[in-house]
């Protein structure tokens, strides 16, 4: 009787949240100094080059936003203010100016199968947010918002949305003895779940310098990747749970300091964002750009800075491909173009080191300029590469002043 009594409060204490035990997760111990370059056919099975139609109308600078479709691939440019429609190929369809001194930023429902432009007016402060399909065509009237939480939220299907509203606090302002939730799912126009539940006056430092996380990569099979900054536990998100899956450890020297991270002091976190003292180049604040494939758990590193060149240094590796079986880590900076690739680049620039590696559907995606590609085949040459059909004709029809070429690759089903 008495080992059934006592056999009765052990259920008991299980089923009430206060006696449970604290789930452990994994911890992947990454260190970017030791990551292994290779070649890029060592993790791409397939890599297509995929030039974007150089025309008068549709010349642009370079990729700031890239989308990709069932049927067109969109882009952005903020120099030109432009968002341009693309078939899967590359020709173009048209392009939607989006005015000076505004923001242009591209949101797709695949539901729907709508695109969905929101164009921030520094002046005005306003969101006016458009819908288009897919292959630019503009229907419904344009909807004006004085903010830009709701026009934002990634479309997680079946009438639900995931927002990131985050916790930040403005310079001089004071932080809230209240609970902000980093993210929120929403049914139609009502908050459906809230996860991640930061306090701004306990958490002063994360609030105030970073303020929030935002999953890159649109939800597939009714999950996305989120990590939260300073302390990178990474968590699948669902429509109904935030399940933390793994705490990634960096080098002590990569991450802030904890005096920052720690302090309540609300005057040096405000001297710290108008100076900009804690935003140093090796400094990691968090990791985005989250994907988990077989035994790939691939991700980027969120710097306090970038560079703006590429190199071998650790400082400027942020793509990363960590081998869960095996603990291999792999910099896609320090992966070489071979022969199975004509020796061509799969990235390039700064923006590409902000935005890492697209995805959709399976592959991944990124964009050279066409400078790039023409300087690297003046210093290729003597290795013979073997270009394809598609990119015989942009080396024959283009020029350095061409538009930027979408590289679409396909990692390698890695199982051990």
């Amino acid at each position: 009787m008495r080992m059934l009594k006592q056999f009765y409060f052990l259920w008991i204490c299980l089923l009430s949240t206060g006696c449970l035990f604290a789930q452990t997760v994994p911890k992947l111990r990454i260190d970017p100094a030791n990551a292994y370059g290779g070649t890029i056919s060592d993790y791409f099975d397939q890599v297509d080059y995929i030039p974007l139609e150089t025309t008068k109308e549709s010349l642009f600078g370079q990729i700031s936003q890239l989308i990709i479709t069932d049927s067109s691939m969109v882009v952005t440019d903020d120099d030109t203010k432009a968002v341009l429609f693309f078939t899967p190929d590359g020709k173009f369809i048209r392009k939607v100016k989006t005015g000076e001194q505004s923001y242009p930023r591209i949101h797709y429902d695949r539901l729907s199968h709508t695109i969905t432009l929101n164009v921030y007016n520094f002046n005005t402060e306003k969101t006016v947010s458009t819908h288009y399909d897919l292959t630019g065509n503009k229907f419904g009237d344009k909807t004006v918002f004085k903010n830009s939480s709701k026009e934002g939220r990634m479309p997680f299907g079946n009438n639900f949305f995931l927002a990131s509203e985050g916790c930040h606090y403005g310079t001089d302002d004071k932080p809230k003895d209240s609970v902000f939730n980093l993210l929120k799912v929403y049914r139609g126009d009502s908050v459906y779940k809230a996860f991640l539940p930061y306090n701004q006056k306990d958490n002063p430092a994360l609030c105030g310098l970073v303020g929030g996380i935002w999953p890159r990569y649109l939800p597939e099979q009714g999950q996305t990747y989120v990590a939260t900054p300073f302390d990178f536990n990474v968590y699948r998100i669902t429509t109904d749970t935030a399940e933390k899956i793994y705490q990634v450890v960096f080098p002590l020297s990569r991450t802030m300091d904890k005096e920052i991270r720690e302090t309540k002091n609300i005057a040096m976190i405000d001297s710290l964002r108008k100076d900009y003292r804690w935003r140093k180049e090796h400094i990691i604040t968090g990791i985005s750009n989250i994907l988990i494939k077989n035994n790939y758990f691939i991700f980027k590193i969120d710097a306090a800075t970038y560079s703006w060149n590429y190199g071998s240094e650790n400082s400027k590796q942020y793509n990363f491909i960590y081998n869960l079986a095996s603990g291999r880590l792999s910099s896609i900076e320090r992966m070489l173009p071979d022969s199975a690739n004509a020796f061509l680049p799969i990235m390039d620039g700064f923006r590409a080191s902000i935005d890492g590696l697209g995805y959709q559907d399976g592959f991944f995606y990124s964009s050279v300029s066409a400078l790039r590609l023409f300087t690297v085949k003046e210093a290729t040459a003597d290795k013979r590469p073997v270009y394809n059909a598609i990119m015989q004709n942009f080396f024959k029809q283009g020029s350095r002043k061409s538009n930027p070429v979408v590289v679409k690759m396909k990692i390698k089903d890695e199982k051990k």
